[in-house]
């Protein structure tokens, strides 16, 4: 069983591309053909015999093996969507309407731009400022060469002719080259791949890789001073991450008002906040510490993007991006979501604010918003995103405990009781009216699901009870 693992091991270190997938697939399933892969019914079953010929159940629970079967999911996935695309194309949003806000305190910028259009003024004077600089300079350099070739023609014009030996020639010929400085290597940077995947070239964005994060809803109450916006933007970044680790929409989440209202100073920065409540905080520098943060495990906190009055002046008429105005000359919180790839180069995709905003591109380095990103330490997986009442059980390890509509498990007499406890009534009465509560796993707590008890039935042999569920 272990030949199975490496094989696999080896396979998705490729491109996760149809090829790459149509390899993979075939490992455990020889007979596959790839017009098989290209249907999804035929795709799902192939993908369906590797996942059991590899679940960690069937290898001994072993960290190699879940390890692997995390691996070959985000392949999958990746592969799949790139079946039928010949080249990845960059996100564009939708558009939509703009809506007013009720806020006086923020300046709005337009929606996010067409990856392929110009980019607004206030992007482009930073953008290319390194190629407007180099411009000059080239074209002093040839005018002082011209300059000089033309000085020493003059010269050798003027200058009597002078015999010159065969020795000093090569003596001058030598010395010449000994102080004529050799060459260096231009440096190269090295491709960023993950799992096979091409960190440089493509777009990305984590709601593609998590798509439960589609169903994450912004804050709707209003952010009037620099202390909320710190709150807002640090319970959005651990909001996703939590529904990423819960693996559905979350029905708990972080409120901003809460830690705005509190007196404590531990929430006056996004850092201080990710120590606090985040287990810890990540410092990310470049844009490659950026896309492995965003590729790995979600959304990253920008802290250094400087608001100018210059950038403030251009967007505010407009009425889908907000930034606060108090904070020009300061350093403005973002929180970036990925990457996407444009005619003119890279941009990185910053997430709105509130309920009724658009996403937008920042162009990478602009206003030094790659320097320093956050992220918070924790995966969250030992937080709970689901309301109660709790009964703790150690299930869910299936990989479709997300999608499964119900469910069963044994539980000693002890258990049933601690059960009980979630119901103002009997057990029985409880399954009669179909009480809710949510079923939590102990050794996991973000996989928790609300449920409703169906049955329950004793098991001598085991001298256990057998409780069914029905997820909600």
């Amino acid at each position: 069983m272990a030949e199975i693992l490496e094989q696999i091991k080896n396979l998705i270190k490729g491109d996760a591309n149809r090829d790459g997938l149509f390899a993979v697939l075939k490992a455990t399933s020889p007979d596959l053909t790839l017009d098989q892969i290209l249907n999804e019914d035929g795709r799902n079953r192939a993908v369906k015999k590797l996942q059991l010929r590899i679940h960690p159940d069937k290898h001994g629970g072993s960290d190699v093996a879940t390890k692997l079967f995390q691996d070959v999911q985000v392949f999958i996935d990746i592969a799949s969507k790139r079946l039928h695309v010949t080249t990845p194309k960059p996100f564009t949003p939708k558009p939509s309407t703009p809506k007013p806000s009720n806020s006086h305190t923020f300046h709005r910028a337009s929606t996010m731009p067409s990856p392929d259009s110009d980019y607004p003024n206030y992007y482009k004077s930073d953008y290319t400022n390194d190629q407007k600089k180099s411009e000059p300079v080239r074209k002093q350099d040839n005018s002082r060469n011209a300059r000089a070739r033309s000085k020493s023609r003059n010269q050798r014009e003027q200058a009597p002719e002078v015999p010159v030996s065969k020795s000093t020639t090569n003596k001058t010929s030598s010395t010449s080259k000994e102080k004529t400085p050799a060459k260096t290597p231009s440096k190269t940077s090295k491709p960023l791949k993950i799992n096979g995947t091409s960190l440089n070239d493509e777009s990305f964005r984590v709601q593609d890789k998590w798509t439960a994060i589609d169903d994450l809803k912004y804050s709707e109450f209003n952010i009037k001073s620099e202390r909320d916006l710190i709150a807002h933007i640090s319970c959005s970044c651990i909001n996703t991450r939590g529904t990423i680790a819960h693996g559905r929409k979350i029905n708990l989440r972080l409120d901003g008002k809460k830690y705005v209202t509190s007196s404590e100073k531990k929430f006056s920065s996004v850092e201080d906040f990710f120590k606090s409540v985040g287990g810890g905080v990540k410092k990310l520098k470049g844009a490659n510490d950026i896309k492995k943060e965003l590729f790995l495990n979600g959304p990253v906190v920008s802290t250094s993007f400087k608001l100018d009055a210059d950038f403030l002046k251009k967007i505010q008429n407009n009425t889908q991006f907000a930034v606060l105005a108090s904070l020009v000359g300061k350093n403005h919180p973002l929180m970036i979501e990925g990457w996407g790839k444009t005619s003119r180069g890279q941009v990185w995709i910053v997430a709105p604010f509130q309920h009724n905003e658009k996403r937008t591109f920042i162009p990478m380095n602009f206003a030094k918003i790659d320097n320093c990103c956050l992220a918070p330490k924790s995966n969250f997986e030992d937080m709970t995103w689901e309301k109660g009442p709790y009964f703790d059980h150690p299930s869910g390890k299936s990989e479709a405990w997300t999608t499964i509509g119900s469910a069963k498990f044994s539980a000693a007499t002890a258990e049933l009781e601690m059960l009980g406890n979630c119901f103002n009534c009997g057990i029985f009465e409880a399954i009669n009216k179909k009480k809710k509560f949510t079923l939590r796993n102990s050794l996991k707590k973000a996989h928790s699901r609300a449920c409703v008890l169906k049955d329950i039935e004793w098991k001598g042999d085991k001298s256990k009870w057998e409780i069914f569920v029905e997820f909600i």
